[in-house]
């Protein structure tokens, strides 16, 4: 698990991170799925940000192939933040995760209680429109915007990696 430091739900960088997020894990094209997953050093991956009204982490979890070392899934997923640091995401990439959000947040709001349930999130980060406005606020998301957060918060200084060893498989 790679943990970096990120803001709350309600700052401006939230909507980007959270559409790195989506770039990242999304699906079987996700960046993270082709570094890790298809090049066989990862079961599966997942990429996320938490709404929360306190700053929150941008987490990664990895879960290991077998004979894959930690360092080694670690290092490939350095080479993929690092990517998005120096070249950002592209416009194909972005249209893709706004396209699955509201595939998501639409089947999300098929029964009343579902949506309570995200009126009352919202709430608890501070502003009842959050749901609301969230596609609308995701979709002006730009590649830039993207590129940016990750350069602010992407950084070795305030990161956390740890890794869960079985016990009896400690070396």
């Amino acid at each position: 698990c790679i943990m970096w430091r990120a803001c709350a739900g309600l700052d401006a960088d939230y909507m980007p991170l959270s559409a790195l997020a989506h770039i990242l894990s999304g699906g079987k094209s996700g960046r993270m799925q082709k570094a890790l997953v298809d090049s066989g050093l990862a079961l599966s991956c997942e990429v996320a940000i938490p709404v929360l009204k306190d700053p929150a982490v941008f987490l990664i979890v990895v879960n290991l192939a077998s004979g894959v070392t930690h360092a080694q899934a670690e290092l490939a997923s350095y080479d993929v933040i690092n990517e998005v640091i120096a070249n950002g995401v592209s416009v194909q990439e972005i249209e893709k995760a706004q396209r699955a959000l509201k595939v998501a947040h639409t089947f999300a709001a098929d029964s009343i209680s579902a949506r309570l349930s995200a009126l009352n999130e919202a709430i608890a980060v501070g502003d009842w429109r959050f749901d609301l406005d969230y596609q609308e606020n995701f979709n002006k998301v730009m590649s830039a915007d993207i590129q940016s957060v990750a350069k602010k918060y992407m950084r070795e200084d305030w990161r956390t990696c740890g890794y869960f060893i079985p016990k009896g498989e400690e070396k």
